[in-house]
């Protein structure tokens, strides 16, 4: 591949993975935080859902972004994918706390 090629396919890289986090930023509170029933939302589980439902929730997402899942991705995926764990792990700790839980 030639430079530009190269710089074209890193230019389009960069676009796509800002066009997808400004995307995946809506209602996501803006500081990361997901808040109130988001936290139901981001785990797929319902408002009234227990512990144990909670807690599968957040082991079944969360294994999608294992550390020897993420090292075969290219590093804008990378990071998405980072961001994603973290909205997760988020999630998981305010729906403990509104469920009672000291996380």
């Amino acid at each position: 591949m030639s430079g530009a090629e190269l710089i074209v396919i890193g230019f389009g890289g960069l676009i796509g993975y800002l066009i997808v986090m400004a995307v995946l930023s809506r209602g996501k509170g803006g500081k990361g935080k997901t808040g109130g029933a988001d936290c139901d939302r981001v785990l797929g589980i319902e408002p009234q859902a227990g512990e144990e439902e909670v807690h599968a929730a957040y082991r079944r997402l969360i294994a999608r972004y294992a550390p020897e899942q993420l090292d075969q991705l290219d590093a804008a995926t990378r990071v998405h994918a980072e961001q994603e764990a973290k909205w997760i792990e988020q999630a998981y700790r305010e729906a403990m706390i509104r469920r009672g839980v000291k996380v």
